[in-house]
């Protein structure tokens, strides 16, 4: 439980950027896979086995690149936007959850 916090704390300490900086960059489909390989199919954030692993941008006004890119399953990523809305003050959602 203790690296599960550690990890959502590292991805909601990011200096937070503006709404209008606040994009959705495409992460190719090469690099989806690729993460899902590094990472073994596990969620980075709880450990869960998924077969949908969902690329999380570190800093979300930076590049899709490796260096910027986790993968989480579907609650965790979810988990995480409700967290940036609600705690640090983000008011836009990304599209796919409804923004």
């Amino acid at each position: 439980m203790d690296e599960v916090i550690k990890r959502l704390r590292r991805l909601l300490s990011v200096p937070k950027c503006s709404d209008e900086d606040y994009i959705v960059s495409p992460v190719p489909s090469e690099l989806k896979d690729e993460i899902f390989k590094d990472q073994k199919g596990l969620c980075w954030i709880c450990g869960v086995d998924s077969p949908s692993i969902v690329p999380h941008l570190i800093r979300p006004d930076g590049p899709a690149v490796r260096e910027n890119l986790v993968g989480t399953c579907t609650f965790c990523h979810a988990y995480i936007y409700w967290l940036l809305h609600k705690h640090q003050g983000y008011r836009k959602w990304p599209r796919f959850m409804g923004g």
